[in-house]
């Protein structure tokens, strides 16, 4: 790829030191394949939906137990994955992890006020589908290291629990509420790749112009949400991994918040818009959003 921002390929032994975040357009397994085991603290990803959104190829599956049995084992011992998954399919994505080895622990809800129906009407009142407001995310957990509880996991690996904040009111539940992002959080990044068109129909009749989304991943999750939850599920400095990086927003918002981040999107075009995001997130963090 060319003109693209630098990022770091050091060693992945050299990660607690010198390496910040790691960048890679190639597939998922392959990208894992060459890290050691017990690397990551934490996983935060938008996996395939297998809903085939919008004919897309790339959402026909949803990622099966092999690749995520690797996933697996570079997480460190208690490590927690949370996963992005679709209503009708929210319980394939539960399956596949179950059986590569993770310990489901709860389904976190990000909840928005702005939604299409998507429905087809019938007659009157009735209609194909509620209204949807919510996206569901799979919170699983890698095992404890063997013979150790909770608080000796933790003073050792520093995984296990989650950040949920106070006791009482304020403390974390497992619904997160949160506008879908904007258009300029969006593209964020990628101001130079914005493009105008003509549209027909404006209120002064003719022609005008509109501005055209620079990235145009169909499913573009808000940085604040990601920011929460790797604040939720992470410890402070620790490495955050995305399998499924798409535009990086799971990179942005790590980086913002002072983890390091692996990342790999097979898209090339997707690998780009995330290289760009994510370094200038990195650079002019005063216009990421805050979390959640």
């Amino acid at each position: 790829m060319k003109n693209l921002p630098s990022y770091s390929t050091a060693p992945a032994t050299s990660i607690s030191s010198t390496l910040f975040y790691e960048l890679s357009n190639e597939d998922c397994r392959k990208f894992l394949r060459t890290k050691p085991d017990n690397l990551v603290d934490a996983v935060i990803t938008d996996p395939p939906y297998g809903i085939g959104y919008k004919g897309s190829r790339w959402d026909r599956f949803v990622p099966t137990a092999p690749l995520w049995r690797e996933v697996l084992r570079v997480m460190r011992p208690g490590a927690f994955i949370v996963a992005a998954s679709a209503a009708k399919t929210q319980h394939m994505t539960a399956l596949a992890l179950d059986k590569a080895g993770f310990e489901i622990k709860d389904l976190l809800v990000w909840h928005y006020t702005q939604s299409f129906p998507g429905a087809v009407s019938i007659d009157g009142p009735w209609r194909s589908n509620l209204r949807t407001n919510h996206d569901p995310w799979i919170v699983a957990r890698k095992p404890l290291e063997k013979g150790l509880t909770l608080k000796e996991n933790w003073d050792k690996w520093g995984t296990g629990a989650v950040r949920t904040g106070a006791t009482g009111t304020s403390w974390q539940t497992n619904v997160v509420s949160c506008p879908k992002p904007s258009r300029a959080d969006r593209d964020l990044g990628l101001t130079g790749l914005v493009k105008k068109k003509k549209m027909n129909g404006s209120p002064d009749s003719g022609y005008f112009t509109s501005a055209v989304a620079a990235n145009n991943h169909a499913t573009v999750k808000p940085i604040a949400l990601m920011r929460k939850l790797n604040q939720l599920f992470c410890a402070d400095g620790g490495v955050i991994l995305d399998p499924f990086m798409g535009s990086g927003t799971t990179g942005i918002a790590a980086l913002a918040d002072g983890y390091q981040f692996l990342g790999c999107e097979i898209d090339k075009k997707q690998f780009r818009n995330a290289c760009l995001r994510i370094d200038h997130g990195h650079r002019h963090s005063n216009t990421v959003p805050q979390a959640a």
